[in-house]
């Protein structure tokens, strides 16, 4: 098994921007995140198992996940990875494919969950009914994520979990696609 960068899949980025704790920066007119994730953490423990399965050598304290968002007119790009530092450098975390693709799981199953309570709340807070829609609205406005989805896939996620446990993502098998994704 060969190893390769892990890379983020483009539409969790702006929502892990907004959601991680890190220090920003703008060069460019690109805005740059680097958020540290320790390996105390949930996260941490699982990227440093991941690490150890793969290269028993590395030995880590933290990792960074670097996040970038470009968009300036004509050039919308969203970019996420995850660096180590070893030896007093910085390197690009490698992880077997298989790994890399659960790892984007992972953040897909937070990224969900978030839709689910987010429009729940909203719907709540403003007690009108269409809630949901513009509940949905908000949430795409507020993660940038109309150059990935609908309206029509996030409310079809919305309702999907709505109808079973909240937290069942994480305890059963999920398609490994993202559904309705552009």
């Amino acid at each position: 098994m060969t190893n390769q960068q892990v890379h983020i899949r483009e539409h969790l980025v702006p929502f892990l921007y907004q959601e991680f704790d890190g220090v920003e920066r703008v060069f460019s007119g690109r805005k740059v995140k680097v958020v540290r994730i320790t390996n105390k953490s949930s996260l941490g423990k699982w990227l440093t198992a991941m690490l150890e399965h793969t290269n028993k050598e590395i030995k880590v304290s933290n990792y960074n996940i670097y996040l970038s968002i470009d968009d300036r007119e004509h050039r919308l790009a969203r970019f996420g990875t995850f660096y180590i530092n070893y030896r007093s450098s910085t390197k690009a975390l490698e992880l077997t494919d298989d790994h890399n693709d659960i790892l984007n799981e992972l953040l897909e199953d937070m990224f969900r969950i978030s839709i689910y309570y987010f429009v729940s709340s909203y719907q709540i807070f403003y007690k009108k009914r269409g809630g949901v829609l513009e509940g949905i609205r908000e949430y795409m406005s507020a993660y940038n994520l109309h150059e990935h989805f609908s309206e029509q896939s996030i409310r079809m996620l919305y309702y999907r979990a709505k109808e079973s446990p909240k937290l069942r993502r994480i305890q059963t098998q999920v398609a490994n696609r993202v559904t309705n994704y552009y």
